[in-house]
């Protein structure tokens, strides 16, 4: 059950080493340097622009406090388990669930954890209920002693899902906050990767196994391989929080624009090209796209934030889901400042 992407489980041990070895590297290369975040270059360019032209020094971008995800070890859920006897066993191997139990009890299968895990619980206890329905005419006391089994691990099957969030390699990778964020939006890539944590979700929502065993697996790898997500959490919070910091940029606009003075003044002519055509032109159109994908996967953030009962889980989600708001509220706040500007230097409004 599940046999590839519990081999890729072992694997990511190596590859989140690798991986948080490279966020060290990234951190000691940031504390020398000055670098911008990918993706702020447009905004940083146009407010460099804006500066130059108002005589002002550029803004440095300060590096805002990003939510963390909490450690799977804060998160911890402990799951009773339930097993038969070797006899019983034997007894049920004509049966499908049979199968599913040996997997489980197998080397490789003891090392499945997370959504696969739980997944696997949601298809044997499936699988076991057919095989009691069987049974019942053969072996009435074997069908009795199976299905006290599986009502018992049915009842363990909300403390499997609550330790699936918790602990899941790919579902933690999707939702963390990455260590970049974009360089541009690619709605093919966010539509993959969106499906696939769609998918997962969907995997977790269910009482009983609604769709094959492959998809869900071909989902986790899906989101484990990839940085698409993490970077676009981190995007949404870098975005914000540059456009409050150049709020220092467009106070008294119009008044250092010289919109007072008789006729319009150059300055104030530059402004209004380098707002049209960098500002609506290159930056809006970004932060469209990353707000319309942060909106999207926000939709889905919400019903993983449904299904955990962990507190510190859910305030995270939540940061991560508010995100986009704060996205929307800081561009609406950036571009009000220059609405009073085309009205005090009269501009005519889209030209």
């Amino acid at each position: 059950m599940m046999r590839p992407y519990v081999q890729f489980q072992m694997t990511s041990i190596i590859v989140r080493l690798r991986r948080a070895l490279g966020y060290v590297c990234a951190a000691l290369l940031l504390s020398g340097c000055s670098d911008l975040p990918a993706s702020l270059k447009s905004l940083n360019d146009y407010q460099q622009r804006v500066t130059n032209t108002l005589d002002q020094p550029a803004v440095s971008f300060t590096v805002p406090n990003y939510p963390r995800l909490p450690a799977s070890r804060d998160l911890q859920v402990e799951v009773p388990r339930v097993s038969i006897s070797l006899l019983d066993a034997w007894r049920i191997e004509s049966c499908p669930a049979a199968q599913l139990i040996a997997e489980r009890n197998s080397a490789l299968g003891k090392l499945s954890q997370g959504v696969t895990r739980y997944y696997g619980d949601l298809l044997l206890v499936d699988a076991g209920r057919e095989c009691v329905a069987t049974l019942r005419a053969e072996d009435p006391n074997l069908a009795e002693r199976l299905a006290a089994a599986l009502q018992q691990k049915a009842a363990t099957l909300e403390a499997a899902r609550q330790q699936a969030i918790a602990s899941d390699d790919a579902l933690r990778h999707a939702l963390r906050m990455g260590a970049n964020g974009l360089l541009e939006a690619d709605d093919a890539v966010f539509a993959e990767q969106l499906a696939a944590l769609e998918q997962v979700v969907y995997a977790l929502e269910q009482s009983q196994p609604q769709s094959d065993a492959a998809r869900v697996e071909a989902a986790l790898q899906t989101i484990h391989q990839s940085d698409y997500l993490p970077s676009l959490w981190r995007t949404l919070q870098e975005q914000s929080a540059y456009l409050a910091q150049l709020a220092t940029i467009t106070d008294n606009l119009a008044e250092r624009a010289g919109c007072d003075a008789p006729s319009r003044p150059q300055r104030a002519e530059i402004l209004h090209t380098v707002f049209l055509k960098f500002f609506i032109g290159e930056v809006q159109p970004q932060l469209a796209a990353v707000t319309a994908q942060g909106q999207r996967a926000a939709v889905v953030l919400q019903r993983l934030q449904a299904l955990t009962s962990q507190p510190l889980l859910q305030d995270y989600l939540a940061q991560l889901q508010g995100s986009v708001a704060q996205l929307r509220v800081a561009t609406k706040t950036h571009v009000q400042p220059w609405q009073n500007f085309f009205t005090a230097c009269e501009f005519t409004p889209g030209g």
